[in-house]
């Protein structure tokens, strides 16, 4: 039997994007919380979605934004999203994973060939199979911000080939995968809150730890860890969420505007990271770093086993949709 065609996120905001719902009477406000600084793209995204949801539902709800981790680390704001807490977040894929195993898929390294990429499939048919997932375990995803090309930063001993990682110490996401993967490169990895890295760096705890442009140089990371290795492993997705209760509590017409409100804030998120890439690395730059760019074929090659090691036979299923994106 032919499964139904699977609707993609996009197509369906095409037929809602004319919802517009009449003056309100009162404002809600929602708490929102990221872990970034104020001037990094992950407020950009939160403020273009207040921006959108506060004119489609002329004034009845408004995003109140916490950055820098003001509500907690990310893994305790995806279960105050859960308890109802917090009201919007974008914790990163490796986070959620915790909470929805099937989002290990995008903490695959390697996995998208680019920025084009990665949005062809976040906001098509793969996007929407995990995005109902997420809803069997609580979280409504409105949407996919990302958080830049990874890199590895490292305090002394600069990384100008994967031997260069033999032994160091660098600092991770509490994820498996992601342990999996700096293990397969020959490091030693560490996880540490991203709240705690700056001082974990500082004082020699950790040797390195990975970042994108943009975060490496708002965080002032390289006054810490002047090397800057560029080897592009992961393209970080962090999911735009809510619970799944409350977004089932608004009106039709209400999730219908938070939905589009979720892409477009996206999208939105996604272009001030690819925009502000070379600023940021001249940034840092100008404030002591030395960049690296080595053959990253060797680091490929190195994590093949992770991929068979976390998928599933389901996943793989979904890993072969990946690749066959264009």
């Amino acid at each position: 039997m032919t499964a139904h065609p699977i609707r993609t996120l996009a197509a369906s905001l095409m037929m809602a994007s004319a919802v517009t719902l009449s003056p309100a009477t009162a404002q809600t406000i929602l708490k929102a919380s990221h872990s970034a600084a104020p001037d990094e793209p992950f407020q950009v995204g939160m403020e273009e979605f207040s921006r959108i949801v506060g004119e489609k539902t002329n004034g009845k709800y408004k995003l109140q934004i916490f950055p820098n981790n003001q509500l907690g680390q990310e893994r305790e704001v995806a279960e105050q999203i859960l308890l109802g807490t917090v009201d919007i977040a974008n914790p990163s894929n490796a986070v959620l994973t915790n909470f929805v195993p099937q989002l290990i898929l995008f903490d695959m390294p390697f996995l998208f060939r680019d920025r084009e990429h990665m949005a062809k499939v976040v906001e098509g048919p793969i996007g929407q199979k995990l995005a109902d997932a997420a809803r069997g375990r609580g979280f409504r995803i409105l949407g996919w911000h990302e958080a830049g090309v990874r890199h590895i930063m490292t305090r002394s001993k600069a990384v100008a080939s994967i031997a260069d990682m033999k032994g160091l110490k660098i600092r991770t996401m509490q994820s498996s995968a992601h342990i999996a993967a700096f293990q397969a490169m020959g490091a030693n990895p560490t996880p540490l809150a991203y709240g705690e890295l700056y001082g974990a760096l500082q004082s020699g705890v950790v040797d390195g730890a990975e970042a994108a442009n943009t975060n490496y140089a708002a965080q002032r990371f390289f006054e810490v860890a002047p090397n800057w290795s560029m080897v592009a492993w992961l393209l970080l997705a962090n999911p735009l969420v809510m619970s799944e209760r409350k977004f089932q509590a608004l009106s039709a017409d209400e999730q219908k505007i938070f939905l589009e409100a979720g892409l477009l804030s996206s999208r939105a998120e996604r272009k001030a990271y690819a925009s502000g890439e070379e600023a940021r690395l001249a940034l840092a730059i100008a404030g002591g770093t030395k960049v690296s760019r080595p053959d990253v074929a060797p680091f490929r090659e190195a994590v093949k086993p992770v991929y068979e090691k976390f998928l599933q036979p389901a996943d793989r299923v979904l890993l072969q949709e990946v690749i066959d994106t264009k």
